[in-house]
């Protein structure tokens, strides 16, 4: 890639929203409300049921209802609950969804992102790409104050991140080439990765600072880095990250 981008194309959970900080303050409340004793594992715990639910739900063997029940039933086993009715499990799911509801902000760094990419020369079009379901995740960027921003979601596009396939709809979509859009996504597979594979310039948005011995693709500590990429990259420069 040598110019700045026609197109850039973000993730939405742990990229512009902090997904990990609302699921955690919503189980631990409903483990509360129903005098549930938490352990040390109880955060990491319910987020490993949540990918690996999820990902049944991507891959069709459980609907979007299924894969919750799954998620709560299990959990809550963990925990010394009963064995709970289908409806019970729903029932206890959707007090964790209130909460977790109730929880959803955007990252500090996100607002002034946007900001600053507004404030280009030549703004590039920004759009959302998201494994999620469409309608939750509408609801999502329109609690965060980002209702407005255009929105691709798995569920209504038929494939799914990392497929290049997603990518290259996209960005037909928006009527750019895969070389002129950059993705930016804190899932270093699934976003950057996958999205390179497709030709466009993928960047990990690393938050957590983890360890990546590769050389590609391109990683940044926060969205404040690649704003800064943005406005001091010349027309004619890559960032080096």
């Amino acid at each position: 890639m040598t110019t700045r981008p026609r197109a850039l194309l973000m993730d939405l959970d742990g990229t512009l929203m902090d997904h990990a900080g609302a699921s955690a303050h919503a189980i631990l409340a409903v483990l509360a409300d129903r005098d549930l004793s938490p352990t040390e594992d109880s955060v990491a715990l319910w987020r490993a049921l949540e990918a690996e639910h999820f990902q049944r739900y991507l891959d069709g063997e459980l609907t979007f209802e299924e894969q919750r029940v799954a998620r709560i039933t299990a959990f809550l086993a963990a925990h010394g609950a009963v064995a709970l009715s289908r409806a019970d499990s729903l029932s206890w799911f959707e007090g964790h969804l209130a909460r977790y509801e109730s929880s959803w902000r955007p990252f500090d760094d996100v607002l002034p992102f946007l900001d600053a990419v507004a404030a280009l020369p030549v703004p590039p079009l920004v759009a959302v790409v998201t494994n999620g379901h469409q309608m939750q995740q509408q609801a999502k960027l329109t609690a965060i104050g980002l209702g407005s921003m255009p929105m691709y979601a798995s569920s209504t596009l038929g494939v799914r991140k990392p497929d290049p396939h997603l990518f290259l709809q996209v960005c037909d979509d928006l009527g750019v080439a895969p070389e002129q859009a950059w993705f930016i996504g804190d899932d270093l597979e699934t976003d950057a990765v996958g999205s390179e594979s497709a030709g466009l310039h993928g960047i990990w948005l690393n938050r957590a600072a983890t360890t990546n011995r590769r050389g590609r693709p391109s990683r940044a500590a926060s969205l404040t880095d690649i704003a800064t990429w943005l406005q001091t990259t010349t027309a004619h420069h890559e960032p080096s990250c």
